[in-house]
């Protein structure tokens, strides 16, 4: 990879909005379940490991359990039970022929809770290229209620969906080229999955997650190497909640507090594309995004800005309070300040959210035809009719759950030498690039001050001529890293930036997981 030096190419990080904020964004809270005695004595073993890595650059290892077959290839059952103490968890398992047939796959469901019929669905391809040596990596979809499905075929995945939904087309440039991948539709209720009832908050979700992890690795110990957790939007949420909820639990196994049956999880470092991390410092940022981001077009006029400028203060004040008091009723009046006064405006306009290019809404018609294909879905296992994004989780996490704040999960990792990689295209709104530049900029962690010192890099990628297989180089976007830490802005991309960019991503992808960028201590 080359990398340039490009003073000019990110505007500065400075604005009256910024200087007029809020002195202090977050009260620094744990996210523990009150009263547990148990999980307060893992979070003191965290804060003490973290300690020991910063001090002596030695992180600690989990050394992996081996049970049973390890792969795909080796283990044929249909159900995969696994229990804890008490709680019994498992997987129902298909091993269809879809979508990429040149790789072992399986699909179906990990059940959370037989009692209340609350399951997961997920689709996992082993990677193209050594998958008995490759990482592994959980994709998480955001929403909150999106499906990970989505993002498998019309993203990352192995293969799209043509117009008609009748056929699959081969992609060259998932991200099965360098992980096996288990993407993975959550909460409850979300895609495939089915909600007997729906996870109210992230320590739920975190849980779930983790339990669906070490389920699936005590029957597959052969994926259980350089696991990663991504994710895109709402993943701002899930993704450090999921990654904090397995080290608390790998911490409670190195201590000798784990119960019975446990496994460790060998967990490397998480990835969070466009996502809402740290909402009070973001939403500062929608107004600039919206006039004058510097990267997209401006979709509102001079006085639009000034009026969405001057709401911004309260809006944050409101957020803010719902973010220290977690009050229902309080979260409510935040949420609908918040869409009132900064996602209205923009709307009103017609503008993609999503692509401020664009007009209307993205077609997933052909996706949507494909999945509900009743053949497909007999081959999946899947048990419902498949829908883009869930209503009924979106009201259940939203607006509290939605306005919290997740950054602060964050520089504990980071002491602990996993990777943290933030990516955000430059066409999206609500969760958009300046935002999320300046909480990764404003994070307090060991290395803050290098951190923003650090200067802004391009990041290249090579291309390959599509007639004389020629390399050239072409500019994927802007890049800040210190040590195990990085920012990249992706240029001309939305959203969803491995659908706008697909070989740029996968280089990102690949990147990230070789420990370049960010560095890998360990």
């Amino acid at each position: 990879m080359a990398v340039q030096t490009a003073a000019d190419s990110v505007p500065p990080l400075t604005s009256p909005l910024l200087e007029a904020g809020l002195a202090s964004d977050v009260e620094k809270r744990s996210r523990l379940p009150k009263g547990s005695k148990v999980l307060l004595a893992i979070a003191a073993a965290v804060l003490v490991v973290s300690l020991m890595v910063y001090m002596t650059g030695t992180p600690i290892h989990y050394p992996p359990i081996v049970e049973g077959p390890g792969s795909l290839a080796e283990n044929a059952q249909r159900r995969l039970d696994h229990t804890v103490n008490d709680a019994a968890f498992h997987i129902l398992m298909n091993r269809p022929k879809l979508c990429d047939t040149s790789v072992n796959q399986a699909s179906g469901y990990f059940v959370v809770d037989a009692a209340s019929n609350k399951k997961y669905f997920f689709w996992f391809f082993e990677a193209r290229h050594s998958p008995e040596t490759a990482p592994t990596t959980f994709w998480l979809s955001g929403g909150p209620g999106a499906s990970s499905m989505l993002a498998l075929l019309a993203e990352n995945g192995p293969c799209t969906v043509n117009s008609e939904g009748t056929d699959t087309i081969y992609n060259p440039y998932s991200w099965t080229e360098a992980s096996n991948m288990v993407w993975v539709d959550q909460p409850a209720g979300t895609g495939f999955s089915i909600g007997g009832s729906y996870d109210a908050d992230e320590e739920e979700v975190g849980q779930d997650m983790y339990h669906f992890m070490q389920t699936f690795f005590k029957h597959f110990p052969t994926y259980n190497k350089d696991v990663h957790v991504v994710g895109e939007s709402y993943g701002g949420h899930y993704v450090p909640a999921v990654v904090n909820t397995v080290v608390e639990h790998n911490t409670e196994l190195s201590i000798g507090l784990a119960p019975k049956g446990r496994v460790p999880i060998d967990m490397k470092g998480m990835a969070i594309g466009n996502g809402m991390t740290n909402t009070i410092e973001q939403i500062k940022w929608l107004p600039k995004m919206a006039y004058d981001s510097g990267t997209a077009p401006s979709v509102v006029d001079f006085e639009t800005y000034q009026k969405m400028q001057s709401r911004v203060d309260g809006v944050v004040d409101a957020v803010a309070k719902c973010d220290k008091t977690g009050d229902k009723d309080v979260c409510q009046t935040a949420w609908n300040d918040f869409t009132k006064e900064l996602m209205a405006p923009v709307m009103e306009g017609g503008y993609n959210m999503y692509d401020l290019r664009l007009k209307g809404h993205y077609n997933w018609t052909g996706i949507n035809t494909w999945l509900n294909n009743p053949e497909i879905r007999r081959e999946i296992g899947a048990e419902k009719e498949w829908e883009a994004v869930s209503i009924e989780v979106y009201k259940t996490l939203t607006p509290k759950d939605f306005l919290q704040t997740y950054d602060n999960l964050v520089p504990p990792l980071l002491a602990m030498g996993l990777k943290v990689l933030i990516y955000a295209g430059d066409q999206d709104y609500p969760c958009n690039w300046l935002g999320n530049r300046a909480w990764t900029e404003k994070l307090e962690w060991d290395h803050r001050d290098d951190f923003q010192l650090a200067p802004y890099q391009q990041f290249i990628a090579p291309a390959v001529g599509l007639d004389d297989n020629s390399i050239t180089e072409i500019t994927v976007g802007s890049m800040r890293h210190f040590r195990n830490f990085a920012f990249l802005r992706v240029s001309n991309a939305g959203h969803m930036v491995p659908m706008d960019k697909p070989a740029e991503s996968l280089h990102m992808f690949k990147e990230f997981l070789r420990g370049r960028v960010p560095e890998a201590l360990y």
